[in-house]
């Protein structure tokens, strides 16, 4: 907070320093504007905020996300398949206001800020003295949402991206999934079976991009590091 009492904004300079109004802009190279129209973006976090103004239409204010699958979620809305575990909720449901995904309070709103980076579209903002400044990077992109099972992580997430591609396969239109979200587990090569699947899934055809987060863990004793012993390199097993 700063001293007014009022909340700060700490990444109204990214999309400068990224080069996204450029894109926004259509600047050369690129030959057009580029805002994520006719693009899918996949979050797999730890919910969504889906009453968010900035993911909704300018146009008509219905929601730009086309699903949400809350893997933890019992009750009402859909069990989908094949997976056979969670709720899911379409388009039609959140605009009839009858969508019952919450999410987790101890989220934080991560899963919501990692999707208005992506994809809002400052529409929060009308009638303010920010109004359309606060976009994210694809704001004419659709959505859909997965809150991960943290219980049964890895399978959870090779789920969430089956279920993230085959949605946008339905919709015809290429799809990107970010996933700022982790564990410390498996071989970290990319060996091990549950990334060799979302390799799998991500090359079955064109179109098709997962995008994972740098992570939190560089202060976490896990990784092999040493001082190099005066010179230029050193080797070893």
């Amino acid at each position: 907070e700063n001293t007014s009492g009022r909340g700060m904004f700490l990444m109204d300079t990214s999309r400068i320093r990224n080069n996204i109004d450029s894109i926004h802009r259509g600047y050369l190279p690129l030959i057009d504007s580029l805002k994520g129209k006719n693009v899918v973006i996949g979050i797999i976090d730890g919910g969504i905020y889906w009453q968010h103004f900035d993911f909704k239409k300018p146009t008509d204010s219905t929601t730009r996300i086309k699903y949400i699958w809350d893997q933890v979620a019992t009750g009402t809305g859909t069990i989908p398949t094949p997976y056979n575990y969670g709720r899911q909720w379409t388009e039609t449901e959140i605009n009839n206001n009858t969508c019952t995904h919450v999410p987790p309070a101890n989220d934080f709103g991560h899963g919501t800020c990692v999707a208005g980076i992506a994809a809002g579209n400052s529409l929060s903002t009308k009638g303010t003295a920010y109004e359309g400044q606060l976009t994210g990077v694809a704001p004419e992109a659709d959505i859909i949402a997965v809150r991960v099972n943290n219980s049964n992580f890895q399978t959870a997430v090779a789920d969430a991206v089956d279920y993230i591609f085959k949605k946008a396969d339905s919709l015809g239109k290429p799809c990107v999934i970010n996933t700022s979200i982790g564990d410390y587990y498996g071989s970290h090569d990319g060996k091990d079976l549950t990334t060799q699947l979302i390799d799998a899934l991500i090359t079955a055809k064109n179109g098709r991009v997962l995008v994972a987060a740098a992570g939190n863990g560089g202060n976490v004793p896990f990784h092999v590091g040493y001082t190099l012993p005066g010179a230029d390199s050193a080797y070893t097993l």
